[in-house]
């Protein structure tokens, strides 16, 4: 098991769950907070895939980043249910909903940006420098969302940590801890 969510309501947990059969094909699950009345949500795992990174929305939908053999690699959603799985927006690394569930931030190899929860109005808010390798692992934005806190590697500088930056990506050389870290998240 691996990435948990909580409910806005509190009351469930969404989270990526592999079998033994296959341990790294990972598919969304829901389960009451104690743990009971589990149900799967995908079947990528059984697509030869993966989900990654689920987080749940205010919308109530749950967001994650999914591939398999006859599903391209997007950001995707998904009610609690089961029923309705959408691609909101292939080829990109899905880092982090807004609080409210209006934004998502993403990931390309040249920049972070983001967009409006059903994929438009898509923003470059950060350029990445094109000598540098650069490398997020997870972001988080703010309870207000005013700032994004992301896990940044940068190997042949030797820069590792969690980064602060504002919403809109200015101040982004503000270092609150560092080291190496996965997805981190700030409430």
């Amino acid at each position: 098991m691996d990435f948990g969510t909580i409910s806005p309501d509190g009351k469930k947990i969404a989270y990526a769950k592999t079998t033994i059969d296959s341990i790294y094909n990972y598919d969304v699950y829901i389960a009451n907070i104690n743990g009971s009345n589990e149900q799967r949500l995908t079947y990528f795992g059984d697509d030869a895939g993966a989900v990654m990174n689920p987080q749940w929305g205010a919308d109530n939908k749950i967001y994650f980043n999914a591939a398999g053999l006859h599903h391209p690699e997007s950001i995707y959603t998904i009610d609690t249910t089961g029923t309705k799985l959408t691609s909101i927006l292939p080829g990109v690394d899905f880092l982090a909903l807004s609080p409210d569930g209006k934004k998502i931030l993403y990931d390309l190899s040249y920049g972070l940006f983001t967009c409006n929860a059903d994929g438009t109005n898509i923003k470059q808010i950060f350029r990445y420098d094109n000598n540098t390798p650069n490398t997020l692992l997870g972001a988080s934005w703010s309870a207000d969302s005013s700032e994004i806190f992301a896990s940044y590697t940068d190997y042949p500088n030797g820069l590792f940590g969690i980064y602060r930056m504002n919403s809109d990506g200015t101040g982004v050389q503000v270092q609150i801890l560092p080291g190496f870290y996965e997805y981190p998240s700030v409430h």
